[in-house]
């Protein structure tokens, strides 16, 4: 019985720490998104803010498929929906 309480237990830690990691992920893409809104769109500032963001949606789908169902994109850019 140890053994399958330790495995557990060891399950249960891998799954907080990767729920963290997601939320921290989430976290830094909503930073983005919102340092994105507060430039004016089609500066150099701008644009690399843009391609911060998307590469930030690309790690997570990378890390994450099943968020595919909550993409959306907005003149070929990915948003949130």
């Amino acid at each position: 019985m140890r053994s399958a309480a330790e495995s557990a237990q060891k399950r249960l830690n891998e799954v907080n720490a990767e729920w963290d990691n997601l939320e921290s992920s989430l976290n830094a893409l909503d930073n983005g998104v919102k340092a994105l809104d507060e430039l004016t769109e089609g500066t150099v500032e701008w644009q690399k803010a843009l391609a911060d963001v998307n590469n930030q949606v690309i790690e997570l789908l990378n890390k994450y498929p099943e968020l595919i169902n909550y993409i959306d994109t907005i003149n070929g850019n990915a948003v949130g929906t």
